[in-house]
């Protein structure tokens, strides 16, 4: 048994964080209401026991559709880790069964590139208004679009179906913890952290960096091309 499981909760407006973070408590400590704008305004901390150890869930807000003006995404993303220190064990990353829409896609996207391909190993993609699936099983709606069954290919086909509006039913919780402890054994307790996304936004720079100069040779090379042919056309 870990003696201590930390876990980030990452997901848009509306994806149940706040209301999963309780779940996982079993009493209400992150503000949360159905709203189409964002509660969490600031990262939360939070550390309890659940099934005899403790657990720390970090709730975020929402980092690339908040409605607040004076959010600072990257900032608010940093200090997110931070409260995380040493790192994060999982990353929980909340889709919504009902709503897997082109935000959803944005934001899968959004995900990779900030977090980075070393963040995959650690997160856990959480499907959250479970009540809300009808006929095809979860496993039926994710191969029907290839994007998500894609992603959840790169996460390593870990996925846990959750229903947050039925907060007594403790199985979930279980099962969702059993799958949180052997990601973590298989991890043999490594963390994601703060200087794995330092990393990745280095690197992305530099990518960015090296495809400006690749672009700007392209254009002097082009121009130069241009002007050899004019001097030719004169000459000949």
């Amino acid at each position: 048994m870990f003696q201590d499981t930390v876990l980030l909760l990452i997901g848009i407006t509306g994806s149940g964080k706040s209301a999963t973070g309780n779940t996982i408590f079993n009493e209400t400590v992150f503000e949360s209401k159905m709203s189409s704008t964002s509660v969490t305004r600031d990262c939360q901390k939070h550390t309890r026991s659940v099934s005899n150890r403790s657990v720390t869930v970090i709730d975020t807000p929402d980092f690339i559709f908040s409605t607040h003006t004076d959010f600072d995404s990257d900032s608010e993303l940093k200090r997110a880790l931070e409260l995380c220190s040493p790192g994060a064990h999982v990353i929980l990353l909340f889709l919504s069964l009902s709503t897997y829409i082109e935000q959803e896609m944005d934001f899968i996207s959004w995900f990779e590139q900030k977090f980075g391909a070393e963040a995959l190993r650690f997160t856990l993609v959480l499907f959250t208004h479970a009540d809300q699936r009808h006929m095809r099983t979860l496993g039926e709606m994710i191969r029907a679009n290839p994007q998500l069954s894609g992603f959840i290919n790169r996460c390593g086909q870990r996925y846990h179906e959750f229903n947050i509006k039925a907060a007594a039913n403790r199985r979930q919780v279980t099962e969702l913890m059993e799958k949180i402890d052997r990601l973590v054994t298989e991890n043999t307790n490594s963390r994601y952290t703060l200087e794995m996304m330092k990393e990745t936004e280095r690197r992305r720079e530099e990518e960015e960096w090296r495809e400006e100069e690749r672009r700007a040779k392209e254009e002097r090379e082009r121009k130069n091309q241009t002007t050899f042919d004019r001097v030719r056309r004169f000459f000949y």
